[in-house]
Order: structure tokens, then C-alpha cells, then sequence
């Protein structure tokens, strides 16, 4: 019955069946196939940093993307690609005798075939080693030089154009595509499009070899790979001048969510205009005859919208970067066979990227090596589940496997899957993942949760077992030193908990919230399932960094959107008012059929959020303490049948659920006690009961629950039009300053490039400029060869405040006029 599974190295890529399976064990050995792959992860290792420095130089130098349009063909771009890349010599920039020619110092010792695949087109290429005579120096172009990468690090025998990798980067993160569809499509395209390219390259066709080259996957794969843990440094100014961002906090990626230099003004900007009015507002007005408790229960319940400047006081302490709401949560889909890459030389092996799976996911797995997972987390042994749960003493008591005790290692998978946390506008948290050792627990989110308190302030952390991780927080010793404000059940998980749980812990009746529904976690997941179809065969390594560059390239895509998102979200919410105040518009209209006063139902809608913490009661009139009674009556009733549906079908909970989960729904079924206790209340306490199946009195009940949601609805819509201005105005700000940090961060790197030239001119000898180069120490070249680096950066970072003055500007413009 073990299904099928396939183990990816960087040579080969074998299908396993459960007759080859106990084969995996041979290759736990110190074999040859083993040593060689580990010797080409420290080679790839080391040249890491120089291949990043050739990308940085080749993307400062690189012409309009216009020029595929404008060349004979592919062949003749790629070779001015190497022209050029000779010409960005080290020794080119040094300043000294510029009067000379420095390309006849460059000579052609010998070259080598390679097969040069990019989009369009594969073809056999030339590639020289060359000697510059001015310096002394001999290599071989490097295929990041020209804009490629090849398929190992040392002498490769396949060059891949970046733009090719970069297509099927966008192809497989997003879709999951593989790398065999990928290689088979893409040598189908070069022989029907560009046959000519390979004519043209003729001569550089190894003897016995194809006029055009075919693509293996495994080449790929290895380019690939290697490709996403260094691209980020020609673009991301995060990773070009992170330590200037780094106070933006685990959400720096979100313009919204980033801890700006003056949230603090944006804050009062924000809460300098007056909101919308709620529709239920004129029952308060001075004047009306509207108790004071009764006002002061609704704000309370979350019926009325909280007080802009309530609402962003949050922001007027800046110790901490703080975050309207997070979400977590965990994804199972995204686990890794263990035995992936057992044939390689894996075992030593560790990821490079390490952006999103940070520190917590370095404690976990330290704790799995120390055997802690086995400890008890917490001394409660009944924790939540938002699949099928009921209420017992008022209280939420599902049963969900992230509850357990202890979780250890059971299976075929060694990462059991995702779990990780993203901010209300979907960007994914920065350092805040973790690749799950064992089976889901609350341990998880202890651990994330710490590490994003401890640079930031969070105000909501939306979990769909919020109201069962609430009270393990509770009993955590010791104490944690910081905690969310809330923690809160998201609005469409909180209805598949009991009726009294979902009150009390969904984010819909928090005063203040907002609309952050607190689903976006589940959007991240349904973005991440088409691409665990090929990261779980892969080598551990290798699934850690293609995780992290899938959550890269979602920031990525939603930073490039977010302006237009923003504008959308608001049109969007101005939408939501307005339905909102039809509904209410409609339920009162429903009400008075039904005999009943505005005022009357907004007390019953009071009512029916539960138990007020006012000291004074609220006065409920003859009508209102009726309604109420019938509320009451609905929600035991719809309990008492809930269990008696469970107990009627044990026979099908036992075929469909015949693990713990199904059990322990026949346990409950089966729970005589709690269905006595519930039918004597409804006997009992309600003796009017045959009342309650007067159709009329039915409605009044149901008018109350949904005048009780629309109210609270409404006033999240409020709320949440006030939190955009906010974070409108931040979003500009972010823009505006990490258009200034790129800028001062370009202007320092030229400057260290100037210095550092100025710096070798005394000690260069007169003459020509090949014996000025040639005379020169190994110190001075080291000089020269770092003082080209910071040039390239400095051009990439001015293009970087370039894109980012063009979002600010596209902020300004399209953010005025957004208001209610």
C-alpha cells in the first residue's frame, strides 16, 4: 500500500516502488557517487560569491531587454554578451592610462564547446580562455558574467541564460510545473523557432554531437536551484542594504505592515477625518432614550465601531515595529519524503537562503536533534479543532492533532509540513516559517510567536484554533515575556465552533479589528499546493531554499501590486458599507413586521452576544426579554440536535472518520448525560416551549442573530476604513524611504569605488597602461577587483530607488480622493 516515491539527486532521478524500497538503505555508505555530490555543494559553496558578484556586474551593464528584437539571432546576442563581459575586466576600471586600448592586451589562449540553452533557442557555443596581459591574469568567462549559469560550479559543460531560468522559475513556484514537461517544451521550441541558431553555431558543434543540444532536467535543476540563491542580490534591497531595513520588523516586505520611520504621523493623519457613520449611531445620539449600558455593552460586543483614534493608538509607541493582525497557521501538503536524497551527499548539507525559515525554524529542528519534542508542551489535555466541535460549560472543546502533548516522527516524511505566518495583506513574515519535524503541536507557533515578538508588536494573531492555543498560552511556564493583544479565531473558521466560542473569540466581534477576516494564510497554502508536488522529492536542502524562494517570489509578485490592491481593497470595503447598511436597513424593516423596535432589536442583538462585563445589567422591556429567551431557545436546541444527528449516524462517522477524530465524535454521540442535561433546559427553563414553534416568534429569534452580525459587520467595515487611511499614508512613506536608503546607499557605494581606485593610483607605475596594470601587486588587484563590485551595486541600487519613486508616485496619485 506505500504509494509510489522518487528520489532526486543532482544526477539522477530514480522512481521507487515498495519492491526497491528497502534499496534506499545501501546508500547510506561512504560511497563515490556520495563524496563526489558532497564535493559539488562545497564547490558550488564557494563560488557563491563570486557568481553573485558576476551576476551584480553583468545586471548593472546590461542593455535594453529591446536588443532580442534588434540582433540576427540568439547567437550573435550571447556572443556579444561575452564581448562585453570581457570588457568589464577588473583591470578596465582602474582609471589610469585610459588613453590606451585595453583590448589588445586580451588574448584567446584556447576555447570550449558548451551547450547554451535560452528562451527560444539552444545552440553550441564557443566559450575562450583568454590572458590579459595588462594584469597577468588567466580564466575562463564565467557563465554569470555573460548573464548565464551553468550547470555546476566548476567548468560547466551547459550554460543557462537567466532569462530562461527566470521563466521557469515563474513557472514552477506558481504551478509546480516539472523539470521534464520544462526541458521537453522548451527543446521543441528551439527547433521549430530558432533552427537557424544552430547553423550559425556550426562551427562550435562538438565532433559526434547534435547540431542542437537537448536540455537534460538534471542540468536544469542544478542551475535552477543555485540560479534562486543568488538572484535575490541584483534585486532585492533588502538583501543589498539590509542592515539600513532591518527596523522594519518581520513584516518589512509589506509596505503596509512595515514599522516606517513616523507611523506615529501617519497614525494622526489618518485619525484627523472623521470615519462613516454607523447606522445604529442615532440610537445614542444626545438626546435619545437609550440607557448608557446599553451603548457602552454594543461597543463593548463589537456591535459600534471603536474610536479612530482608539484604534491607532497602537501606533504612537515606537519601541517596536507593530502589525495590525498576523495570521498562522499550518499546511500539510508541503511535506518531504525522508528518503529524498538518501543517494546523495545531503547529509552535511545545509540550506543557503534562510529569509523566511529563520531562527525559528533553526530552534525547532535543534530541539528534535536534542529529543525535546518528545516533552509535554502544556498540562491541558484537551485542546482545539475547527473542523466539528461543541460546547461543554461554555467552553470550545474540539479535538485536533495540533493539540497534542508530544508529536514524534512516524511515516515516510521527514518534513510533515509548513507551518508559518503572513501579515493581513498576505506577505509572507520574515523569519516566521518552520518546516514541521513531526506532526502538527502548538510548539510551533510558541516558537514563531517569540521570535516575532521580540522585534515587533502584534496587535491580533489570527489561528483557527485561536480559542484553544489562548488558553495554552495561559498555561505556559514560564510566563512569555510579551503576547499578542488577542488572539483570535478567523471569521470563517469561528463559525465551525460552537456558538458561545465563536462569540467570544472570533475576530468579527472584536472592537477594533477591523475587516482582517484573519483567511490569508489559507490563501498562501492554496498558492503553495501545485509546487509540493516537486519539493517533496527533494534533498532537504534543496526543499528548505525552494520553499523560502517560493515565499520570496509571492512577496515579490504582491510588492509590484500593491498599489492597485490598495485602491481595489478600498473601493472594496466602501462596497461591503453599503451592503452592510441595506442588510440593517432590512432586518429593521423585518423587525417592526415582526412587532418589534429598533432599539428592542439592538437589545436582544446585545443580548445575544453573551454575558456583559458592565457592571450595570442592561434593562431589557417586556419584548426584548422575550426575544431574548427565544434566542437562548434556538442555540440549546441547535446543540441538543447536533449531538443527536452524531449519535444517529456512528455507523457512517465510523466508515468516513475511523481514526481518533471519528471516535471521538461516536464518543460524544454517545454522551446520554450532556443530551438529558440539555433537554431538561429546554423543558425547564423555557416553559412557554410551544411558543417557540410559533413561526413568528422562530423569526424574531433568527432577525436577532443577524442583526447581531450585521451590526458587528458593519462596524469592522468602519474600522477598517480608517486602518486603510493609515496604511495608505504608511505605504507612502515606505516607498518614499526605501527610495532614500537605495539612493544614499548607491551614492556610498560609488564613493567607496572612487576611494578605492584613488587608492591604488600612487602606488601604479608610469608607462603604458598594460605595464601600469602589470606592475601592480596582488594587493592592488584585490583592490581594483572589489572597487568593481561596489560599482555594479551602486548602479543596481539606483535602479531599485528608481522603481520605488515610480510606486510612490503611483501612491500619491491613485491614493488621493480614496474617502467615504
Amino acid at each position: 500500500g506505500r504509494p509510489r516515491q522518487r528520489v532526486h539527486t543532482s544526477d539522477d532521478g530514480v522512481e521507487l516502488n515498495e519492491d526497491t524500497w528497502a534499496e534506499l538503505d545501501v546508500c547510506h555508505g561512504d560511497s563515490e557517487h556520495q563524496r563526489r555530490v558532497q564535493q559539488q555543494r562545497l564547490n558550488w559553496d564557494a563560488r557563491r560569491p563570486a557568481n553573485i558578484n558576476s551576476l551584480q556586474q553583468y545586471e548593472a551593464c546590461q542593455q535594453s531587454e529591446d536588443q532580442l528584437k534588434q540582433r540576427e539571432s540568439l547567437v550573435q546576442l550571447m556572443k556579444e554578451r561575452m564581448v562585453e563581459a570581457l570588457s568589464r575586466h577588473w583591470c578596465r576600471g582602474s582609471g589610469v592610462n585610459r588613453v590606451h586600448n585595453g583590448d589588445t592586451c586580451i588574448t584567446v589562449g584556447s576555447s570550449r564547446s558548451v551547450a547554451c540553452h535560452m528562451l527560444g533557442a539552444s545552440f553550441w557555443l564557443s566559450v575562450p580562455t583568454v590572458t590579459c596581459e595588462a594584469c597577468g591574469t588567466t580564466w575562463e568567462l564565467s557563465p554569470a558574467a555573460a548573464g548565464c549559469w551553468g550547470s555546476s560550479p566548476v567548468v560547466p559543460n551547459t550554460w543557462f541564460d537567466k532569462q530562461l531560468l527566470e521563466f521557469y522559475r515563474h513557472l514552477v513556484l506558481p504551478g509546480g510545473l516539472s523539470s521534464g514537461a520544462f526541458t521537453g517544451a522548451c527543446i521543441a521550441v528551439a527547433v521549430v523557432i530558432d533552427g537557424a541558431a544552430a547553423a550559425a553555431a556550426s562551427a562550435a558543434c562538438p565532433a559526434g554531437r547534435g547540431a542542437v543540444p537537448t536540455i537534460d532536467q538534471r542540468d536544469i535543476q542544478a542551475a535552477w536551484l543555485e540560479y534562486s540563491r543568488a538572484a535575490e542580490y541584483a534585486h532585492d534591497p533588502h538583501a543589498l542594504v539590509g542592515a539600513e531595513l532591518s527596523f522594519f520588523g518581520p513584516a518589512g516586505l509589506c509596505p503596509a505592515c512595515a514599522g516606517t520611520p513616523d507611523s506615529a504621523g501617519a497614525a494622526e493623519a489618518a485619525a484627523a477625518v472623521a470615519p462613516p457613520r454607523h447606522s445604529a449611531e442615532h440610537l445614542f445620539d444626545p438626546g435619545a432614550a437609550a440607557a448608557g449600558t446599553l451603548q457602552r455593552s454594543a461597543l463593548e460586543k463589537g456591535l459600534l465601531a471603536a474610536d479612530a483614534r482608539d484604534i491607532l493608538s497602537i501606533f504612537s509607541i515606537s519601541d517596536k515595529p507593530a502589525i495590525i493582525a498576523v495570521c498562522f497557521d499550518a499546511n500539510v501538503k508541503s511535506n518531504r519524503y525522508a528518503s529524498a536524497g538518501k543517494s546523495g551527499g545531503y547529509s552535511e548539507a545545509f540550506a543557503v537562503l534562510g529569509r523566511f525559515l529563520g531562527r525559528a525554524h533553526t530552534r525547532l529542528w535543534d530541539m528534535k536533534g536534542n529529543g525535546q519534542l518528545h516533552v509535554k508542551q502544556t498540562q491541558l489535555a484537551e485542546l482545539g479543532a475547527d473542523e466539528v466541535s461543541i460546547e461543554v460549560a461554555g467552553e470550545c472543546h474540539p479535538q485536533l492533532s495540533c493539540a497534542r502533548e508530544t508529536s514524534l516522527h512516524s511515516g515516510i516524511s521527514d518534513e510533515c509540513g509548513l507551518a508559518g505566518g503572513v501579515c493581513s495583506h498576505g506577505f509572507p513574515l520574515l523569519g516566521m516559517f518552520l518546516a514541521m519535524p513531526a506532526p502538527e503541536r502548538f510548539l510551533y507557533y510558541d516558537l514563531a510567536l517569540q521570535e516575532l515578538l521580540y522585534d515587533a508588536r502584534v496587535h491580533i494573531m489570527y489561528l483557527d484554533t485561536g480559542c484553544s492555543y489562548s488558553r495554552h498560552r495561559q498555561l505556559l511556564k514560564p510566563r512569555p515575556a510579551a503576547e499578542p493583544a488577542h488572539v483570535r479565531l478567523p471569521w470563517w473558521h469561528a463559525k465551525g465552533h460552537g456558538a458561545t466560542c465563536c462569540l467570544r473569540n472570533s475576530g468579527l466581534y472584536l472592537p477594533g479589528a477591523g475587516r482582517r477576516v484573519g483567511e490569508t494564510c489559507e490563501q498562501l497554502w492554496a498558492q503553495l499546493k501545485p509546487l509540493t508536488s516537486v519539493t517533496r522529492y527533494m534533498a532537504k536542502p534543496n526543499y528548505l531554499d525552494c520553499i523560502d524562494d517560493f515565499l520570496g517570489f509571492v512577496a515579490a509578485a504582491r510588492l509590484a501590486e500593491f498599489v492597485p490592491f490598495m485602491v481595489e481593497q478600498h473601493r472594496s470595503l466602501v462596497r461591503k458599507l453599503e451592503e452592510c447598511r441595506s442588510r440593517y436597513t432590512d432586518l429593521v424593516a423585518a423587525a417592526g413586521r415582526q412587532g418589534l423596535t429598533e432599539m428592542q432589536l439592538m437589545s436582544a442583538a446585545v443580548d445575544a452576544c453573551g454575558p456583559t462585563d458592565v457592571a450595570a445589567p442592561v434593562t431589557l422591556d417586556a419584548a426584548a426579554a422575550r426575544l431574548k429567551l427565544l434566542v437562548d431557545y434556538v442555540r440549546v436546541d441547535q446543540q441538543r440536535r447536533g449531538l443527536l444527528q452524531m449519535q444517529q449516524h456512528a455507523t457512517a462517522l465510523a466508515v468516513a472518520l475511523p481514526g481518533r477524530e471519528g471516535r471521538s465524535l461516536r464518543a460524544r454521540g454517545q454522551d446520554a448525560p450532556r443530551l438529558q442535561k440539555l433537554a431538561e433546559k429546554l423543558g425547564g427553563e423555557y416553559p412557554w416551549r410551544g411558543a417557540a414553534a410559533n413561526r413568528s416568534g422562530a423569526v424574531a429569534a433568527v432577525l436577532a442573530e443577524r442583526f447581531r452580525d450585521v451590526c458587528a459587520e458593519m462596524a469592522r467595515t468602519i474600522e477598517e476604513l480608517v486602518l486603510q487611511r493609515f496604511e495608505r499614508e504608511r505605504t507612502q512613506q515606505y516607498f518614499l524611504y526605501v527610495k532614500n536608503v537605495c539612493l544614499e546607499a548607491s551614492r556610498s557605494r560609488q564613493e567607496a569605488a572612487d576611494e578605492l581606485h584613488a587608492s591604488v593610483a600612487g602606488c601604479m607605475p608610469d608607462g603604458p597602461w598594460c605595464n601600469a596594470i602589470a606592475g601592480c601587486t596582488a594587493a592592488v588587484k584585490h583592490v581594483l577587483e572589489e572597487a568593481a563590485v561596489h560599482g555594479a551595486v551602486a548602479v543596481l541600487l539606483q535602479r531599485s530607488a528608481a522603481k520605488h519613486q515610480d510606486w510612490y508616485e503611483a501612491a500619491v496619485t491613485r491614493f488621493e480622493g480614496l474617502s467615504v
